[in-house]
């Protein structure tokens, strides 16, 4: 899922020359605005997965979905594509999540987590892109990687769903024990 965010983070100086049409100059404003956000999401997810990580996660990935395809639409005016890489950027956010939710899962395990939790960041660093510009090179625009990225965060969904149900049967099973 999280290959959504490299997806539309790659193709974003394509997106600002191409669909925007904008000043080169506005790509460095676009990469300040996801900075900015990675650092707020990180801070925000990470206060609002105090009280409840599993679902602060589930949440976080829904509204990336929308962000998402917001991206695509947001494309044609630059001060709602800095909005939209902005949220985009706070989605960065999800990688701390899913870190502590795997620690919390394994505490035995925490060095080989923490390994396996990397593998995946820089497989998603791969795919996002990957399948982005198989899209751009089949004649999309470069916006249009939103739609592609939304479908990336939707299987992250699927996945988070499928751990959530896990972990509720695996909850109700130590309560009957």
């Amino acid at each position: 899922g999280f290959g959504g965010v490299f997806c539309i983070y790659t193709y974003i100086a394509d997106t600002i020359l191409d669909v925007t049409k904008t000043a080169p100059y506005t790509i460095s404003i676009a990469m300040v605005m996801f900075g900015i956000g990675s650092t707020l999401g990180n801070y925000l997810l990470g206060k609002a997965a105090d009280k409840s990580a599993i679902k602060t996660t589930g949440l976080a990935l829904v509204c990336t979905i929308v962000f998402a395809i917001a991206y695509v639409s947001a494309s044609y005016n630059i001060w709602l594509l800095y909005t939209v890489i902005f949220l985009i950027g706070c989605s960065v956010g999800l990688a701390t999540l899913i870190q502590s939710l795997l620690m919390d899962v394994a505490p035995e395990g925490h060095a080989m987590i923490g390994a396996l939790v990397q593998c995946a960041f820089n497989t998603a660093n791969a795919i996002g892109p990957w399948v982005g510009g198989a899209v751009i090179a089949q004649g999309a625009a470069p916006n249009q990687t939103g739609y592609v990225a939304a479908a990336l965060f939707l299987g992250g969904l699927v996945m988070w769903f499928l751990s959530y149900l896990q972990l509720n049967r695996q909850q109700a099973t130590a309560q009957t024990c």
